[in-house]
């Protein structure tokens, strides 16, 4: 599944940049996001089935941080290109970024002994509760929480990376 979707996304990512409309790249942008949507829940299965249960923490932690490094470093990248070379260069580069993770992912995973960790069921999920309503899940009180977390601090997050900037200006 992290094969294809990283493969998916990589394909997109280059076709966004031959769009002829804004039409055009804002639906490939759209699928692009459908296309990136399995990697993480991909990324965290390989992490649990993979590893030991003492050290999966420590491998979210770097997967987490290495998503949030590579957003912090990809938009000046980005824009750093489209100065550069253009706008369509940044996705030509995101794109062979992808292209070229594929096939060092499939050069680490393709020893029988790690196809067979990856490919054996996760011990967690045989052992799961019973799935419950979304109903049920979203009156939780642990969501209700995190949702009243969220809306409490949108806007204030909101302030600070919107308008704050624009009053310094």
């Amino acid at each position: 599944g992290l094969v294809v979707a990283i493969a998916i996304w990589s394909a997109v990512s280059a076709v966004r940049a031959l769009a002829p409309s804004f039409a055009a790249l804002f639906v490939l942008r759209i699928l692009l996001g459908v296309a990136e949507a399995p990697s993480f829940p991909a990324a965290a299965q390989s992490v649990r089935r993979a590893l030991p249960p003492g050290d999966r923490s420590a491998a979210f932690g770097l997967l987490f941080t290495g998503s949030s490094f590579g957003a912090a470093v990809g938009a000046p990248l980005a824009i750093w290109l489209d100065v550069h070379f253009g706008w369509r260069t940044a996705f030509v580069i995101a794109s062979l970024v992808g292209m070229a993770w594929l096939p060092l992912w499939l050069l680490v995973t393709r020893s029988p002994g790690v196809r067979a960790i990856l490919a054996r069921p996760d011990a967690s999920a045989i052992a799961a509760a019973p799935p419950v309503s979304p109903v049920a899940l979203f009156l939780d009180p642990a969501v209700l929480r995190a949702l009243l977390l969220v809306l409490a601090a949108a806007p204030v997050s909101m302030f600070v990376y919107v308008w704050m900037p624009q009053y310094l200006e």
